[in-house]
């Protein structure tokens, strides 16, 4: 291909994306849809197929993807949602994989190693469309966005073993305890690497960066480990996800992690749709026509099953709604189940006219996804029960000259309880539906949300309120709370409660806008009077 043709292709790409997706936002038909439908279009314009090459460069929009995930999981943070990651995630994965392994098998007659492949493959969902779609739909501090993200990040690790499975399964050596033996290695060498001795090592790199005053050097270096550590997963024969999600989850330990969030927010938008770009162009349209049948039915088979499957999970540790909404939003087929195919195809495992249906399955799932989750709302009523009382709306006409309560736990409704022995106007925010409960039967004026979101500030008249107190035992929220809400008010008094050095840390360099105080202190008035001084 000359460059000529190859510069044809790239404004040609641009522009049919450009103009299929302005066409779909005034029908809020998602962004993802259009980048897949751009792909198809372009294959078929220039009959191209996908490269290896490109098939790399779009797989590094997964790997940004996985990155940002990381910074904002750190490891106390995953201690957090343990259970959805290694409870819900591990069942999820074995009794979906088991389940297309029978049906495989036993329905379609399929090999033992490719139903064994298909079952596992089809047990994936998709990282790169549920996740932009919840952070899109700020979703993501749901119950059910939460139960989703647990669930996906054990998926994404499981793609591990899975191909690992695959180069097992396809190998001439029968030596299979000397295969595990290098992997186990390899995968002691890469999280020392980026654990135990990239820590600190990352940390210095961006403090030196950074105090070089040049924002594109501090791109530029958190481009180098985002891709280095990819490349290093990748050399010991590991996704380039891992790597990256290893790193973010290293960098979420420092101090950069806000700033690093901020930079790489255009590069991953960016490189995920060429991700979905080059999915498009795996579609074979006359192909497609002539299996439609099959490919619906495989399709409409895989949806039930992996819905019914997650919801069982779920349920036994929640409710029916968030159960049931944690169901739909993953019973998708995702993207990392490309790699698997390609890499049973390329090992002869599979024949191309099987992979061919296996993709389009995969693509076909994934360009409905966007649209379910959109509606997931009024989805899950149609098939579960409205059982929760609505929240009441609070009077948003009293909210002008008011306190903003940051938190409804028990220095949380402390303070509610004397600001009502005062006669205070306020409002109460916290994201604990069971918290927020409590507070109605209280009679509390209390809006159920995440305070880490600047549209609920917002929601709470953030710029009539004469101050602001913040009473989260999250350090990982502190700073972003406290960000957010300096940058939505001038005037409001803000106080912060730290419960320990680590939380003074946090926000220690905000000292000259904001006011801190000691837990201890939340139990008296002295935290009122900090909030009120000089503002009434």
């Amino acid at each position: 291909m000359d460059n000529h043709n190859l510069l044809a292709i790239i404004v040609a790409t641009l522009g049919i994306s450009v103009i299929i997706n302005l066409i779909f936002k005034k029908f809020a038909i998602p962004q993802i849809i259009g980048y897949i439908l751009t792909g198809t279009i372009i294959t078929n314009l220039f009959n191209l197929k996908v490269t290896d090459g490109l098939v790399h460069i779009a797989e590094f929009g997964i790997v940004f993807l996985m990155f940002m995930i990381g910074v904002e999981l750190s490891i106390d943070k995953m201690k957090s949602i343990k259970k959805e990651v290694f409870v819900f995630g591990g069942l999820q994965v074995i009794l979906t994989g088991f389940l297309f392994f029978t049906i495989s098998k036993y329905v379609f007659d399929l090999e033992l190693k490719k139903a064994l492949i298909i079952g596992f493959a089809f047990a994936l969902s998709s990282t790169a469309i549920v996740l932009k779609t919840l952070n899109e739909n700020r979703d993501i501090q749901k119950p059910y966005g939460i139960n989703s993200l647990g669930i996906l990040i054990f998926q994404d690790i499981s793609a591990i073993p899975i191909l690992l499975m695959v180069t097992i399964l396809t190998s001439s050596s029968n030596d299979l305890s000397s295969i595990l033996l290098d992997t186990s290695i390899s995968a002691i060498i890469v999280f020392f690497i980026l654990f135990v001795a990239g820590k600190p090592i990352m940390a210095y790199f961006l403090k030196f960066a950074s105090e070089s005053k040049l924002h594109e050097i501090f791109i530029g270096a958190i481009l180098f480990i985002v891709m280095g550590s990819a490349y290093l997963a990748h050399y010991f024969g590991f996704s380039y996800s891992l790597g990256a999600f290893i790193s973010g989850m290293v960098i979420a330990e420092t101090q950069y992690k806000h700033q690093v969030q901020a930079d790489l927010e255009h590069f991953r938008d960016i490189l995920l749709g060429v991700f979905f770009v080059s999915v498009g162009m795996q579609i074979d349209i006359s192909f497609a026509i002539e299996n439609i049948v099959s490919i619906l039915e495989i399709l409409v088979a895989i949806f039930i099953a992996k819905a019914i499957i997650i919801f069982l999970i779920v349920r036994a540790f929640s409710n029916k709604k968030t159960s049931f909404k944690s169901a739909i939003a993953l019973s998708q087929v995702g993207e990392f189940s490309f790699a698997i195919f390609e890499l049973s195809r390329a090992n002869g495992l599979i024949n191309d006219t099987l992979n061919q249906e296996l993709i389009l399955v995969v693509v076909f799932s994934m360009i409905l996804t966007p649209f379910i989750l959109k509606n997931i709302d009024k989805i899950t009523n149609l098939f579960i029960r409205k059982i929760f009382k609505e929240t009441p709306v609070v009077n948003k006409n009293s909210l002008n000259n008011h306190i903003i309560v940051c938190g409804y736990g028990l220095a949380g409704q402390k303070i509610a309880e004397n600001l009502r022995d005062i006669r205070a106007n306020y409002v109460v925010i916290d994201k604990n539906i069971k918290a927020v409960d409590n507070g109605i039967k209280k009679g509390e004026n209390i809006i159920y949300g995440d305070v880490s979101k600047k549209h609920i500030l917002k929601e709470a008249h953030i710029n009539k309120a004469i101050s602001i107190i913040v009473v989260i035992n999250n350090v990982e929220q502190l700073r972003v709370i406290c960000d957010n809400i300096l940058e939505l008010t001038v005037k409001a008094n803000i106080v912060v409660s730290i419960i320990d050095q680590k939380e003074l840390n946090e926000v220690y360099d905000l000292k000259n806008k904001i006011k801190i105080i000691d837990y201890r202190l939340v139990v008296g008035k002295e935290i009122i009077e900090s909030a009120m001084i000089c503002k009434i």
